[in-house]
């Protein structure tokens, strides 16, 4: 039976155009330890001083980036 062990990091920065070198750099560098991408949770704060249509207006805080790998 395959095992894996589980890696969690705070990216504060929204994925815009500007920070894709970083994070290209961040996924590369984990990736050469054997850590493999496996989602990206947008962390999400609610603004209260807007409203769109009964809804509040979210925006991004942070992400988390799940990483995964197969324990040897």
């Amino acid at each position: 039976m395959q095992k894996w062990e589980y890696r969690i990091e705070v990216y504060i920065l929204r994925i815009e155009k500007q920070e894709r070198e970083e994070l290209n750099s961040l996924l590369t560098e984990y990736g050469s330890e054997g850590w493999e991408l496996v989602n990206i949770i947008p962390q999400y704060k609610m603004d209260t001083s807007r409203q769109l249509f009964d809804y509040q207006i979210l925006d991004i805080q942070e992400n988390l980036l799940v990483f995964k790998r197969l324990v040897e």
